[in-house]
């Protein structure tokens, strides 16, 4: 072969593996997921610091000022939940706190708070948002975002807060899962008998199968019920399946 022979095979080969690198990087996101996704340009890693017991002030001031990273709005609905859903005179609110750490790449944003008695709560809600940094594109991801709540078993198997269904349409809501699409499901996570739903996790929605098939933004909303039938935690959230995936694959070559 000659040289130039050489030369046009080999541009030829670098221009391929080129367009294969940017349609994997191109998605097609719905409207909906689009929505949660959230990258910024950076530079360098988020390098080892610990921020913890702090107050939602100071949480809010490290992210935009040490690290600059937004948190996203869902952050609002978070709050929200806990003022009409979990906050009430029977189960007032006894402690907040937040923490914020890095760990080289990756970086945390965690908030809690405690409803109940001061020295037993009953009642916990808690949001983490966790960020990472792709040295090779220089930007900083957000990659998953959940917020949990953890009710203390009742004798009845029921829930702490001020009302189940509400509770799950306002997690519903903020992950933007349609009425038809989901909250038809609520009969089948509050209806069944706790006999029957001992260590199980029912989803009121998950679209993980889709999503992971897609390569799209995994949405859901989990109820968690314990040993005896008694629900003891409900999950809300979403991950990028792609970026967990990509993150494995870094993680095993390193």
């Amino acid at each position: 072969m000659g040289k130039k022979s050489l030369l046009l095979t080999t541009v030829l080969v670098v221009l391929l593996l080129s367009g294969c690198s940017s349609q994997k990087e191109e998605r097609m996101l719905s409207g909906v997921e689009q929505t949660f996704v959230y990258e910024k340009t950076r530079e360098k890693p988020f390098g080892e610091l610990e921020y913890m017991n702090i107050s939602e002030k100071e949480a809010l001031e490290l992210m935009k000022d040490k690290f600059d990273v937004a948190v996203p709005d869902v952050f609002d609905t978070y709050k929200k939940l806990g003022s009409e859903q979990m906050e009430s005179e029977k189960m007032p609110l006894v402690s907040t706190n937040y923490s914020v750490y890095s760990q080289g790449d990756e970086l945390y944003f965690y908030g809690e708070k405690a409803y109940g008695e001061k020295a037993d709560p009953l009642l916990y809600d808690t949001i983490e948002f966790k960020y990472n940094f792709d040295r090779v594109k220089k930007k900083v991801v957000l990659t998953n975002m959940w917020i949990s709540i953890y009710n203390l078993p009742m004798e009845d198997g029921g829930y702490r807060g001020k009302n189940l269904q509400q509770t799950l349409e306002l997690l519903g809501s903020y992950l933007q899962i349609d009425d038809e699409e989901n909250f038809s499901n609520f009969e089948k996570v509050a209806n069944v008998p706790m006999k029957n739903r001992k260590n199980k996790t029912i989803p009121f929605f998950d679209n993980r199968q889709t999503a992971e098939q897609e390569k799209g933004l995994r949405r859901a909303v989990l109820v968690k019920y314990g040993e005896d039938g008694s629900l003891v935690k409900i999950m809300a959230g979403f991950q990028d399946l792609q970026l967990v995936a990509e993150e494995e694959e870094t993680s095993k070559s390193e």
